[in-house]
């Protein structure tokens, strides 16, 4: 079963909220990187190459930890 929306942390669709520090935009005005309690998170590649692109590499780094996320493919279907 595939989760549902609102359970999606925002940050993994590139919904970044005003709270966040040090954030930094591409030339899409898409996230690149930012920080949010104490983790660093950073797009490293969209889908495509266009301002509504869905990310499809996120790396998370908090202290010793380093986690990459690739996403394959998009359903955002509810």
């Amino acid at each position: 079963m595939a989760p549902r929306r609102r359970d999606r942390p925002h940050w993994v669709v590139g919904q970044v909220w005003n709270a966040v520090e040090a954030l930094q935009i591409d030339r899409q005005g898409r996230p690149q990187s930012f920080s949010d309690r104490g983790w660093r998170v950073a797009y490293l590649d969209y889908e495509a190459d266009t301002a509504d692109a869905l990310p499809a590499l996120i790396q998370l780094r908090r202290d010793d930890l380093d986690v990459k996320l690739r996403i394959d493919q998009w359903n955002l279907a509810p």
